[in-house]
């Protein structure tokens, strides 16, 4: 695509073709094409290239159906992206839904520390992608108000690892937290007393005996971050967690990582699970499901449990859900396990688009 085509009246003509104010034969007429095909193969191109960005917007209407499906007991905020997004879209739309929330900590002169945590998969590593390679944090933050944002300490952890290897590791939590990092050190002035630190989790054990132990068998670092994250894992007398927005995706039984350490532990996923929420099995209601092999009980090692997950949703703390069914190659229905969380109350926002949004609201909350 040569570059002399990205020209002033092609933008304004693709902005009125966007509006809805002329179509593309207008369009192409307007910039000076040779007809709507060339139109159209510009726009692809521009977009492939990143030289533009398309956002879906969010359907208000189906927003507000969704929470009256939900009804008014359970708080929670839905952001339903209108149509069937492409996968760029989607994630730059959850990238400025969490965003929303962390301003809301950052513009907060009352609030000195921010915890961030992160759950490993593909939604959480797409929203982090999102944030660092486009425009949508100046979108959403402007740069004065970065200017006002002192003396804040943000702790970005990691809730569990990925034993993925090759391209998926992409997806790993720790991975994405030190991302996230990087990109808060460089928007948030350290001059003016900001200090942002990334926290991993070891995978050196990562499918340990019954969840309701202690953990003091944990590495150092591990228990560090769990002094942040889940402080009744160490003790039962422990405070409450710390963490103030978690990010997390959720997993389909044939289609996920979780399902994938569960086989090469050999231990049975529950027939009754619908998929899992931050790696622990839940069933259609949302009832966390235990993991047995030769009666003795099993869970995947993390920093957070839903049992936590649920005293942050309850207690203000931000939980948001990126999730929605896969078009990608085979097909992937997360609609039970989407539906779970909301009914577990383990979720206080959700980010998802239209097609999901209608399959989960098929059956009455």
């Amino acid at each position: 695509m040569p570059e002399h085509e990205i020209t002033e009246s092609f933008l304004k003509a693709l902005e009125r073709y966007f509006a809805g104010e002329v179509n593309t034969r207008e369009a192409a007429k307007e910039a000076d094409l040779s007809g709507p095909n060339r139109f159209l193969e510009i726009l692809k191109e521009a977009y492939k290239r990143n030289y533009i960005i398309i956002r879906s917007p969010i359907d208000q209407l189906l927003c507000n159906k969704f929470r009256q499906w939900v009804g008014l007991s359970s708080k929670l905020e839905p952001y339903i992206l209108k149509g069937k997004p492409d996968d760029r879209t989607f994630s730059l739309k959850a990238a400025e839904t969490f965003l929303i929330y962390l301003r809301r900590l950052l513009l907060n002169d009352r609030i000195e520390n921010i915890t961030i945590g992160v759950v490993s998969g593909s939604s959480t590593a797409s929203l982090v992608e999102a944030l660092v390679t486009s425009s949508v944090w100046e979108e959403v933050i402007g740069q004065k108000e970065v200017e006002n944002v002192r003396n804040k300490t943000i702790n970005v952890v990691a809730l569990n690892a990925n034993p993925v290897k090759g391209w998926e590791l992409q997806a790993d939590a720790n991975i994405s937290v030190f991302r996230l990092a990087m990109l808060l050190r460089q928007r948030l002035p350290e001059r003016n007393g900001n200090n942002i630190e990334p926290m991993g989790i070891t995978n050196s054990s990562l499918v340990i005996q019954d969840p309701s132990e202690s953990r003091k068998e944990v590495s150092p670092i591990d228990q560090e971050l769990l002094k942040i994250t889940d402080p009744k894992r160490l003790d039962s007398k422990g405070t409450s967690s710390k963490i103030d927005i978690i990010i997390t995706g959720i997993g389909s039984p044939e289609d996920s990582i979780f399902t994938q350490i569960m086989e090469k532990e050999g231990i049975k996923v529950p027939k009754e699970a619908v998929g899992d929420v931050a790696y622990s099995p839940v069933d259609k209601d949302g009832k966390e499901l235990s993991l047995t092999k030769d009666g003795v009980n099993y869970s995947v090692y993390s920093a957070i449990r839903l049992e936590t997950m649920k005293e942050l949703v309850d207690s203000g703390s931000v939980v948001l859900l990126v999730a929605r069914n896969s078009r990608r190659g085979r097909p992937v229905n997360k609609t039970p396990a989407v539906r779970a969380a909301i009914l577990g109350r383990y979720i206080n926002v959700i980010c998802t688009d239209e097609n999901t949004a209608l399959e989960i609201m098929k059956e009455p909350a």
